[in-house]
């Protein structure tokens, strides 16, 4: 069973290589299918992101990067 400790942990994962933009961490994090559809309905595949990640790491110029927690909702 995937408890809210396991799936917390994860996010924590998932924003700290982002944040440091580690690709090697990511390309383990992120499934292989994984897709971002944008505001103008661009889509982003899984290599295209780290694409952006190995040019140039983004989140420095982010001052206070902010990762909000997961909300969970009992079904």
């Amino acid at each position: 069973m995937i408890t809210k400790e396991m799936i917390t942990a994860s996010e924590k994962q998932l924003a700290n290589a982002m944040t440091t933009c580690c690709v090697e961490q990511l390309e383990s994090i992120l499934h292989d299918d994984l897709l971002f559809i944008l505001p103008d309905g661009t889509t982003i595949t899984k290599d295209m992101d780290l694409d952006t990640y190995r040019k140039e790491c983004l989140w420095k110029y982010v001052k206070y990067p902010v990762v909000p927690e997961a909300r969970f909702v009992k079904m």
